[in-house]
């Protein structure tokens, strides 16, 4: 089930040409007529339809001004109308507005042959925050940012997502997924925070909040650290075939680091969300010589990386366990390997997926 946080915005707008009129999200002043103005140039404004004025006052929104003023001239619809649709469409319906725009003010003033319309928008982020939206185009784009985000230790990241076919069912999860393909530098991780605005939709904006164990400095040594040993690790396997390579990883850890029984209650328990302890690292198996089921992987697939093995980590279910494992191309045959199957009282550690493929679901 998703646990994701969303911003709920309900909107009334009530818009007369020639009176006043105040709603949660919007104010409108009486048209003041100036007495001395110019004619407005042909080119003094492009907002000529419904389309551009969503366009003109999106762009504030993107860009998170505050205030401007749309000048009008010629203009096809009903403008009153329009103002009405357009605002109660970016507080309530676009992601963006939702996430970050807390009302939406104007006031209107006649100019003989065009009308001034003065937008005054108050944001519930910082512009910083709005402007630092990333917009991405489907899913796989959006998992290569997170992983991005966790191999960098970043702490937060917001992700405009349009493709509707990726609405994230079980984020939490997928983040988990992730992690563990970050290899040595999969450390330090407390949690990460979810939200999502709005919820089940097939446009949203996406924000992620990590928190970390230790400092970035922290991190970055104990990541480099751990990548040496499993440098270390990597040169003392020998064989020239994959099936050789590998057994020598599954017996190095094996016989190097002391397998941590308990802590795979803590994982299903809490569905991959428990703290990253070292425990749960290849910085506990590499250098505080003990580690859980992720922490075999994860070491495995640092001495892979050092050995220039293709492989990828993943994570899902094995029976009633939350568990994860490498995949491997071998003579164009998937090869799964599990550094921890022996431990887990199963002989093939490394075999053909087609043969032992269906313990393995994959979130």
């Amino acid at each position: 089930m998703r646990k994701i946080i969303a911003a709920a915005v309900a909107l009334s707008l009530m818009m007369l040409w020639g009176c006043g009129s105040d709603g949660e999200y919007y104010t409108k002043e009486k048209h003041v007529e100036k007495e001395k103005v110019s004619l407005a140039d042909d080119n003094s404004s492009n907002v000529t339809g419904y389309y551009t004025l969503k366009g003109a006052i999106m762009n504030m929104v993107n860009m998170a001004v505050a205030e401007d003023v749309l000048k009008i001239g010629e203009y096809s619809g009903d403008l009153d109308t329009d103002l009405q649709a357009v605002i109660n469409e970016i507080t309530t319906v676009d992601p963006i507005g939702i996430y970050g725009v807390s009302s939406i003010n104007i006031e209107q003033t006649r100019v003989l042959t065009y009308r001034e319309v003065s937008v005054s928008i108050q944001y519930k982020k910082s512009p910083e925050e709005i402007r630092n939206i990333v917009s991405v185009g489907g899913e796989y784009e959006l998992l290569n940012r997170i992983s991005l985000m966790l191999d960098s230790f970043g702490s937060s990241a917001v992700f405009a997502v349009s493709d509707s076919d990726f609405v994230p069912q079980d984020i939490e999860k997928i983040i988990y997924a992730l992690w563990m393909r970050t290899g040595a530098r999969a450390i330090g991780l407390d949690g990460v925070s979810v939200s999502e605005y709005p919820e089940e939709s097939e446009r949203f904006i996406l924000e992620l909040d990590a928190v970390y164990i230790m400092e970035t400095e922290e991190l970055e040594r104990l990541a480099e650290e751990t990548d040496a040993k499993a440098a270390e690790a990597a040169a003392l396997i020998g064989g020239e075939s994959m099936a050789e390579r590998i057994s020598g990883i599954n017996a190095y850890l094996a016989e190097n680091v002391v397998f941590d029984t308990s802590a795979q209650r803590v994982v299903n328990e809490m569905q991959g969300s428990q703290r990253k302890t070292g425990v749960y690292t290849a910085c506990g198996a590499f250098i505080e010589g003990e580690a859980a089921q992720s922490g075999f992987v994860l070491a495995a697939s640092a001495m892979l990386e050092h050995l220039g093995i293709e492989h990828t980590v993943e994570t899902g279910t094995v029976g009633d366990d939350i568990w994860s494992w490498i995949v491997i191309n071998v003579d164009d045959e998937s090869w799964i390997f599990d550094p921890t199957a022996i431990q887990a009282g199963r002989e093939d550690f490394f075999a053909p997926e087609s043969e032992i493929g269906e313990n393995y679901i994959k979130w």
